[in-house]
């Protein structure tokens, strides 16, 4: 893989990432026979051009990434990211989406008895390895068993499922899991521009001072949203967390 080089144009990064992505999933099939040799010399190619592109993209991103942190009610939270979307141009982002994947998977195998015991953890343990890959990450603590739980299904599964990846694998995955499904979705929407604008949904209060600390830059704010307001209250909300975000990332 060749060395980055964070002097480029992001723009023109996300140009060529658009390209690469295009040729490697050309349709040889569809293609004349006739064609197919040329064509799938490029496909490889470009294949083998965007692990590099993607690398220089994340080197670019994660400076320009400034982040609205947010802890409270889910409802509130929820209509903050809306209308932050629509105010800014903001990706949402839910700092829990790692755990609820696992917990989806885990839920797959729970029989009418709701044990969670080592067939749990052996898919938990895929499930995580898998979304550690995505993140990029080569090595991570394999979580063991503790002790058979009976655990109920929604909020419980999570609950345990992050327990396990806290106490056992740490905090750090979720950050770069974090780190990772913005700079997919940041690159889904060709996302070039000199400040990119994030919402994190999800987190406890606590949490979110871990993760503004550890994700990308750090910069950015928390906004918390225990109490009930009115749509004009929390439009106002927004826009004040515009502003902070502003001098913030100065």
């Amino acid at each position: 893989m060749k060395t980055p080089t964070p002097s480029r144009s992001i723009k023109k990064i996300v140009t060529e990432l658009a390209d690469a992505k295009t040729q490697s999933e050309v349709n040889l099939e569809a293609a004349s026979y006739k064609l197919r040799p040329g064509l799938a010399v490029a496909k490889q190619d470009a294949a083998n051009r965007l692990d590099s592109l993607k690398e220089e993209y994340r080197l670019q991103l994660g400076p320009r990434t400034a982040t609205i942190f947010l802890h409270g009610t889910a409802a509130a939270q929820t209509e903050f990211a809306e209308l932050a979307v629509v105010e800014g141009g903001t990706l949402t982002v839910d700092s829990q989406e790692a755990y609820r994947l696992m917990a989806a998977d885990v839920e797959l195998t729970m029989g009418r008895g709701r044990q969670f015991g080592s067939t749990q953890v052996n898919i938990l343990i895929r499930c995580l390895e898998d979304l550690g890959r995505a993140a990029g990450l080569s090595h991570m603590v394999v979580p063991r068993l503790m002790e058979v739980l009976t655990v109920q299904a929604g909020a419980p599964m999570v609950a345990v499922v992050k327990e396990i990846i806290l106490t056992q694998v740490g905090e750090s995955f979720n950050c770069h899991y974090i780190q990772a499904r913005i700079m997919e979705m940041a690159m889904a929407a060709g996302y070039g521009e000199k400040i990119l604008p994030v919402v994190l949904t999800g987190a406890e209060k606590e949490e979110a001072v871990y993760l503004q600390k550890n994700i990308f830059s750090g910069r950015g704010i928390r906004v918390g949203l225990d109490e009930a307001v009115t749509p004009e209250e929390m439009k106002k909300s927004v826009l004040q967390a515009f502003d902070a975000l502003k001098a913030a990332v100065k």
